[in-house]
């Protein structure tokens, strides 16, 4: 209910979540993104696998991190990315419990993380598949791989610019694939996304004086 200055406006944040329609408003900017299932019928599942050349992903559809149970209160789970395997079909009825994100699998060189605020834009190469634990989900932080600052092509740091303000977001953190062949992907944006571990791996990154210049921009 305040008129005032918001990072981001909490309405905004809750409809630049929705992971699927993100999709579609990237590839309207002119981004690739990957083919995507969104389905509980397991006969979907098997013709989205043999099309993609039995080589795709399983993904959480929301938020990937679980609640701690009552047995281990201290430890929260994640769903990870996982690739789907000939021994995981035998599982496919299980898709029927609820709606399941499936992806054609993306060939990395590295990966990508972007982060706005306001106008300035910080780009962190995650060098993912120096590490068989981080090749498929960079999110696994106790493999020690590299994070180096990067930068992005002129129009795709635009479309990243275009998708956060298209949200009226004034804070967002996306994920890119960098492909072998030097095609950028984008994978997701995280309107609420970590950025502290960013800046603890490039400490050149001022990202939080950025957030406090952006705040006392907003209060004038």
């Amino acid at each position: 209910m305040l008129d005032c200055y918001w990072m981001s406006f909490p309405p905004h944040i809750r409809r630049a979540s929705n992971k699927i329609e993100q999709l579609q408003r990237a590839a309207q900017l002119g981004f690739r993104v990957p083919r995507t299932l969104v389905t509980n019928d397991p006969e979907q599942v098997l013709a989205f696998y043999e099309s993609c050349g039995e080589s795709i992903i399983y993904k959480a559809l929301d938020n990937p991190y679980l609640k701690p149970g009552p047995d281990e209160p201290d430890k929260g789970l994640t769903v990870y990315t996982n690739r789907i395997t000939r021994e995981h079909l035998a599982l496919l009825e299980t898709v029927r419990t609820a709606p399941c994100q499936f992806q054609e699998l993306i060939p990395k060189q590295l990966e990508l993380r972007v982060t706005i605020i306001g106008d300035d834009l910080f780009v962190c190469e995650i060098h993912s598949q120096e590490d068989p634990r981080t090749s498929l989900d960079w999110r696994h932080y106790e493999a020690p791989i590299p994070y180096t600052k990067g930068i992005l092509p002129p129009e795709i740091a635009d479309k990243c610019f275009a998708l956060a303000r298209g949200y009226g977001l004034n804070y967002s953190a996306m994920d890119l694939i960098l492909t072998p062949e030097g095609e950028y992907v984008f994978i997701e944006n995280n309107p609420n996304g970590q950025c502290l571990f960013v800046q603890e791996h490039i400490p050149e990154f001022k990202m939080a004086q950025a957030i406090a210049a952006c705040l006392l921009r907003g209060k004038d």
